[in-house]
């Protein structure tokens, strides 16, 4: 039987971490708004299932979360210093490690992280 809470507490530090940086920022996003994703997800529930066997290692924390708008998005990602060149991947907390990639909700398939301005 899956049960989360049996899994290696040190694997949710990061998760920990992140999402309550993230959380103190906005006054919209919502505990319930997150989703962790990725490697690190696939890390935890390996654990949580009681496997031992080696899995490649990650570094960082994808993290998806639902957001009303782009104000909204604004608020949570304005100061975070970017990694790369995509526009989505962010640092937060003390170490590059510790990082997420995000987008906002009911956006359509050409997304891009910064609203357009048509010229």
């Amino acid at each position: 039987m899956f049960d989360p809470t049996t899994c290696d507490h040190r694997l949710l530090q990061i998760v920990d971490l992140v999402c309550s940086r993230l959380l103190e920022r906005s006054d919209h996003l919502q505990p319930a708004d997150l989703m962790i994703l990725g490697a690190h997800c696939r890390n935890l529930l390996h654990d949580a299932l009681g496997h031992t066997f080696t899995l490649r290692a990650t570094e960082d924390l994808d993290l998806a979360f639902a957001i009303a708008d782009w104000d909204a998005y604004a608020q949570v990602v304005d100061g975070l210093p970017e990694i790369g060149d995509t526009g989505i991947r962010y640092t937060v907390g003390a170490s590059p490690q510790t990082s997420y990639h995000s987008a906002p909700s009911r956006t359509p398939p050409a997304w891009s992280p910064t609203p357009r301005t048509e010229t």
